[in-house]
């Protein structure tokens, strides 16, 4: 069977959010219209899901998870209040009652990146920093919900050094951010809220179910009585 590493689709932030954020409003326009449709127009590079993200003005998908401060995309932080203003103009149904609703939801993002490096070592006082290489959207084109979130939820089995679940296949690794600090183990009741997704075996892949595994991504679990 294929590595852990291999069956992600997409890394996991650190930390989550902590506590419960306002509704927010319409997504306002940008001052300049020509940066919008350079955004949005045909010149915007389309980031396959396998494929890694560059820099410059890109189309993208991913999952919505949090992260302390606002959500990730795909590895892309968004500031929370604007992220949720997108958010609010891509439903129909008015603010839902659930005020993270978009948890777990498969967005298309439309935006310029900028890759941001390591700063070099100083002298002076030690602070705290974003380690590694990472992007940040310097502007927005869109962000539209491609597909809503989906749930799961039971009993925590194991299988082949991942974990099961309805059906599912789960990393350690989503349940160990997800359920920080403690992570989960065999026999835990839990809801998880994500995606499901097929990963297609390589030819030369152990894969016991069809050459394909079920797995779920997980932006959000929480644990049951």
């Amino acid at each position: 069977m294929a590595s852990l590493t291999s069956l992600l689709a997409c890394g996991k932030p650190a930390e989550t959010s902590q506590a419960p954020m306002s509704p927010a409003q319409q997504p306002e326009q940008p001052d300049n219209p020509s940066q919008q449709r350079m955004v949005k127009g045909g010149t915007a590079r389309a980031i396959a899901d396998d494929a890694p993200l560059v820099e410059g003005s890109v189309t993208f998908e991913g999952i919505v998870r949090p992260v302390k401060g606002g959500y990730d995309v795909r590895g892309v932080a968004f500031d929370e209040p604007e992220f949720r203003r997108w958010m609010a103009a891509t439903t129909n149904d008015g603010i839902p009652k659930d005020a993270e609703w978009f948890l777990g939801a498969r967005v298309r993002v439309v935006a310029v990146l900028v890759q941001h490096r390591p700063a070099p070592p100083h002298d002076g006082p030690a602070m705290q920093t974003r380690g590694g290489m990472f992007f940040s959207a310097s502007r927005i084109g869109e962000i539209v919900l491609v597909k809503n979130a989906e749930t799961i939820e039971g009993e925590l089995g194991r299988s082949k050094g991942m974990f099961t679940l309805a059906g599912h296949l789960i990393t350690p690794g989503d349940l160990a951010w997800s359920l920080s600090p403690t992570g989960g183990k065999a026999g835990d009741r839990v809801r998880l809220r994500g995606q499901s997704r097929t990963y297609v075996c390589p030819t030369d892949a152990q894969c016991l179910i069809g050459g394909s595994l079920p797995m779920f991504d997980v932006a959000q679990a929480d644990r049951l009585p």
